[in-house]
């Protein structure tokens, strides 16, 4: 009789299931008059996925509305347009492209859920995966790389939190951004990346390349971030691209 069936995980308070006879229930209506609706469905999607157990916490939920009143505030730096802006990637600085990296993952991990190639309606790493590209935001200070993040993020989120999206929506971008937006993959990549530098299998440091380094000069960055290490007789250097250096050292 029906398409599909979800059914939600039970909502815990102190470890035991909600219930009047135990008189742990919490009043949404409470929740709401205190914080707003937005904060109650967003506090709710990101303590657990749906289908699993969720144990409140109200210092979780004054989190969630701290988040939404962080969104609503840095705002003002957004500029008003009606799509994306264009913008060249290489003209910007690390941390302006870091953030559009944080940007466009968040929308690459709403699109696996919304046409489910990711299973179990994971909204919560999602959420996880916003805030990380709003903190993103925060650490650098160009107004186009701000419209463009929230755009794009406010497109995201409008499922979750619909109110404050729909109101800043509205206001910078006239609904615009309710569309489906493309994923620029050229804002994935990246120019540095991390590499692990392990000795005999234990990993002693971590640098920080270039994205295209040949190995003779991974090899050279990775030996004198574990010099310390490589007293005895290096007998082998590995190298695996783009994730790790190990040197096997005679002990």
């Amino acid at each position: 009789p029906f398409a599909n069936l979800l059914t939600q995980g039970m909502v815990l308070k102190d470890g035991a299931k909600m219930s009047k006879s135990k008189g742990n229930v919490v009043n949404p209506n409470e929740l709401i008059a205190t914080y707003g609706a937005d904060t109650a469905r967003l506090f709710v999607l990101f303590a657990a996925p749906p289908v699993r157990e969720l144990e409140w916490n109200d210092a979780a939920v004054e989190g969630a509305f701290r988040f939404l009143k962080r969104v609503w505030e840095r705002s003002e730096y957004v500029k008003v347009c009606k799509s994306l802006p264009t913008i060249e990637s290489h003209t910007l600085s690390k941390q302006e492209k870091f953030a559009r990296k944080k940007v466009y993952e968040a929308l690459q991990k709403s699109h696996d859920i919304f046409s489910k190639k990711q299973s179990g309606y994971a909204f919560n790493t999602l959420i996880a995966a916003c805030m990380e590209a709003f903190n993103a935001l925060g650490e650098q200070d160009n107004e186009i790389i701000y419209t463009e993040g929230y755009f794009v993020l406010l497109h995201i989120l409008e499922p979750i939190v619909p109110h404050i999206c729909w109101e800043l929506s509205d206001t910078y971008f006239e609904r615009a951004n309710f569309a489906p937006i493309a994923l620029d993959v050229n804002a994935l990549k990246s120019d540095e990346i991390l590499i692990a530098v392990t000795v005999n299998g234990k990993k002693r440091a971590e640098i920080e390349v270039s994205a295209d380094i040949n190995n003779d000069e991974l090899l050279v960055l990775g030996r004198e971030s574990v010099a310390k290490w490589l007293e005895g007789e290096v007998l082998k250097e590995i190298v695996v691209p783009k994730k790790l250096i190990n040197f096997v050292v005679k002990v």
